[in-house]
Order: structure tokens, then C-alpha cells, then sequence
């Protein structure tokens, strides 16, 4: 069972053990730099959360509120290279929508993926992001509206 838990003194070093694979390293940040930024940007809300399988992370993601426009943004995402092609990743992205659906705070959410990595498209694609037709260098800006709280 997919949960995600708050980053914490208790486990934040088994996230920093956590990695994807060698081909995929140019795509996402190392896990030490997402805490870092999740930091850094704590003044718009943002949250480093741990992909666990039960008590055992396999993962790390981190969403943030976006000012421009006004939106969720899920800044990184990523889910060991011994945990993948499982379905954590479109349990733990479900579940992430679902939290931000929940919170209510804003009616969509936007993310980026670099060029070259088709298979990151493709999963956004997937879970309904249609792109924004905004690129930032060689990264492709998608968006996916929330359904709104119940």
C-alpha cells in the first residue's frame, strides 16, 4: 500500500539512499537538493513528501504553490529505480492530486519534464496533463485542472 508521509528527522536519510536510474539522473534532482529546495521555498508552502510502501520509502516528491498563475506546482518527482514499473508512481501521482484537490487551495496544477524524456511525458500524459504550450529552456510545461472539492 502506496502512502505518502511527511519528510522528517526519522527518515530523511533513507530518501537521500533512494535513486533513479543512471539514465534517468539528468531528469530530476538528487534527493538531497529536493529537501533542499522544499527549504527554499517554504514561504510558498512547500512540501517534500515520501513515497512509501508501508513504512518504506521508495520515492520523494515535492509540490509547492505557484504564483504565475496563481496554481499547485509539482517541482520534483521520483521513485527509486528499484521500485519502478510497480504502479507507486501513478498511486503515489493519484494520490498527490487527490491532496491538492482536497486542500482546494487552487483549481490546477503545473509541472515541467525535460525534452528528451518521452517516458515522463507519456506518465503525465496519461494521468490527463495536456501541455501548456509554455517551454522554459528544454523543459515542457504541462497543466492539469483539479476537480473541485466535494
Amino acid at each position: 500500500m502506496i502512502r505518502l508521509l511527511p519528510v522528517t528527522p526519522e527518515n530523511w536519510r533513507a530518501l537521500n539512499a533512494l535513486s533513479v536510474r543512471e539514465d534517468q539522473k539528468t531528469f530530476v534532482a538528487a534527493n538531497l537538493a529536493i529537501l533542499a529546495r522544499a527549504y527554499a521555498f517554504r514561504e510558498y508552502r512547500a512540501r517534500a513528501l515520501a513515497i512509501c510502501e508501508g513504512e518504506k520509502p521508495v520515492g520523494l516528491l515535492m509540490l509547492r504553490d505557484g504564483d504565475d498563475p496563481p496554481c499547485y506546482v509539482l517541482d520534483q518527482f521520483m521513485v527509486d529505480a528499484r521500485f519502478q514499473g510497480r504502479g507507486f508512481g501513478r498511486e503515489a501521482l493519484r494520490q498527490v492530486l487527490e491532496l491538492m484537490a482536497r486542500e482546494g487551495r487552487y483549481g490546477s496544477v503545473e509541472l515541467c519534464y525535460k525534452k528528451e524524456n518521452a517516458d515522463t511525458r507519456d506518465f503525465y500524459l496519461a494521468a490527463g496533463f495536456l501541455p501548456t504550450g509554455d517551454e522554459d529552456g528544454d523543459e515542457v510545461m504541462l497543466s492539469l485542472d483539479l476537480p473541485h472539492p466535494a
